[in-house]
């Protein structure tokens, strides 16, 4: 069925004229008056033209397209997509019509009280019932019930609710208002996407088209069909469909309540958006299994969408008996101008005093299509400190390493800076290269001839480069008691030299200088 509008006088005509073309045509009957006997009957054209249309009136209506199967494709996948074949011109203005909504039935029995003007779509296995329009797709197993008069549509089954750009909501059932547009949804069950996908189910009473409020609320990130921990709040609110907002929450168990909190509320909007970050914590942090257990509770914080382009993040890491950090962080993508970064600074306070900082940042910037730079750095004020607090085994044992470079391509030749830093957690030793330069020249051709008139000078070839780096090694100071060796020593060392190139057809000569310093510093 095709409906052009949200409420159903329109279709009392269209389905009462489609049960009276199912059955057998049967003439009407023509008043004795007005019966023409062929004997008896004086020629008199006037009287027989008004006999002719009062025969024609008696004939079964013709074929009317409105009456032809159904051209809407059953094929769910294309729902979001449905359009009349070309063949059928009614149903294809109709869905043209300025003004009106198009409104689509489907199921395997319709029935329509002309009384009520009451619409029953009926499903069965495999085959639902659905009511499907541009904003909303009403999926049900048994029925959809449309009541004309009161404006209520209501469900009956297990009902999915699919909104363009919105998560899929099933339910056991639903009643929705037309006329208020609002509507309630009982054990209704969906989800979203924060950092992980969460699973919410609960009775939505109250359902509008920018607030929808809930009752006896669950959800988890638990993906088990039994979860092993979920939240539960007796009243929920999602404002504006991105912030949920719940209030006397619990954290469960199983069946076990093991911690209480008064609010919660979060942003569940999908894509990039402003919002708090989602806390992150273990079962041992809520309950303590021995006396000198520590808790750790981090990304305690706040995501800002900047604009398309750029955001910022500031979070807390608390760690009891041991630390309390901030984090601030910002990220940049300029895709116009090849531009795009990223730096994060984090600070530490020790729980017996003092404090500790580590940053690290990259960035990488093509100027033009001859000159790209790139930079990142990382840096921890204490090695020491950051083997006591990880727990991932590469980290305790990797360098932390900073690097950065300009590379530009002349007409004549080419040009690279770079420079690199590395920090060894094991033994907490030092080793940079600043700076490291390298030049290459473009091959030159002298006395240029072509091959035919060439001598045996001609087309001789030059290249040359040139080189310099500076490598400093820093070891860490000496315990009391330790001996002192000249491995232990700080070192620079400096390295250059200049190279050319001189090539005659298969003869070819090197000329190189180069230039090394070997220093042992304090020494």
């Amino acid at each position: 069925m095709l409906g052009c509008r949200h409420r159903l006088p329109w279709l009392a005509a269209f389905v009462l004229c489609s049960f009276a073309s199912g059955g057998e045509a049967r003439g009407q009957e023509v008043p004795d008056s007005l019966r023409v006997e062929p004997d008896s009957m004086q020629v008199d054209s006037t009287q027989i033209r008004i006999l002719e249309r009062l025969q024609a009136l008696a004939k079964p209506p013709g074929v009317d397209s409105t009456l032809m199967k159904d051209t809407i494709p059953r094929n769910r996948e294309r729902e979001a997509d449905r359009r009349p074949s070309s063949g059928d011109s009614i149903m294809a203005a109709l869905f043209e019509l300025e003004g009106y909504t198009a409104t689509q039935y489907e199921g395997v029995k319709a029935s329509f009280e002309t009384k009520t003007e009451r619409l029953v779509l009926e499903g069965a296995e495999g085959q639902p019932a659905v009511l499907s329009q541009p904003e909303m797709t009403l999926t049900a197993a048994d029925t959809i019930t449309l009541d004309d008069p009161s404006g209520l549509v209501w469900t009956a089954g297990e009902t999915i609710t699919d909104r363009p750009g919105q998560e899929s909501v099933t339910s056991v059932n639903i009643i929705y208002s037309l006329d208020q547009e609002r509507g309630t949804a009982t054990a209704a069950k969906t989800r979203f996407s924060q950092g992980s996908t969460w699973l919410m189910e609960g009775d939505l009473p109250y359902v509008v088209a920018d607030t929808t409020f809930g009752h006896e609320i669950e959800f988890t990130s638990c993906q088990e069909e039994e979860p092993h921990y979920h939240f539960a709040a007796r009243e929920a609110k999602v404002v504006g469909g991105g912030w949920l907002v719940v209030r006397n929450v619990t954290l469960n168990f199983d069946d076990v309540p093991v911690m209480w909190l008064p609010f919660i509320f979060q942003n569940v909007e999908s894509g990039r958006s402003s919002g708090i970050l989602t806390p992150r914590f273990s079962i041992n942090d809520v309950v303590r299994t021995s006396r000198g257990q520590t808790r750790r509770v981090s990304n305690i914080g706040f995501f800002w969408a900047i604009n398309d382009y750029a955001d910022a993040t500031v979070a807390l890491d608390w760690w009891s008996d041991n630390f309390t950090s901030l984090t601030g962080g910002g990220r940049y993508n300029v895709s116009r101008r090849f531009l795009n970064g990223q730096l994060n600074y984090r600070q530490y306070w020790r729980s017996e005093g003092g404090s500790e900082l580590s940053f690290d940042t990259r960035h990488s910037w093509e100027m033009s299509e001859r000159t790209q730079f790139r930079a990142s750095a990382r840096y921890a004020s204490s090695a020491s400190f950051v083997r006591q607090n990880s727990f991932d085994p590469r980290e305790v044992t990797q360098s932390i390493d900073s690097e950065g470079g300009l590379n530009h391509r002349f007409s004549w030749g080419s040009l690279s800076l770079n420079a690199n830093r590395r920090q060894f957690l094991s033994d907490d030793r030092v080793e940079m290269t600043l700076p490291q330069a390298n030049l290459s020249l473009q091959t030159i051709t002298l006395f240029r001839a072509p091959e035919n008139r060439a001598k045996f000078y001609n087309n001789l070839t030059w290249s040359g480069s040139a080189r310099a780096s500076r490598q400093i090694s820093q070891r860490p100071a000496l315990g009391e008691g330790e001996t002192f060796s000249i491995s232990d020593a700080d070192r620079v060392n400096t390295t250059g030299g200049v190279s050319s190139s001189l090539n005659l057809g298969s003869l070819s000569m090197s000329q190189s200088l180069s230039f090394r310093e070997q220093r042992s510093v304090d020494v």
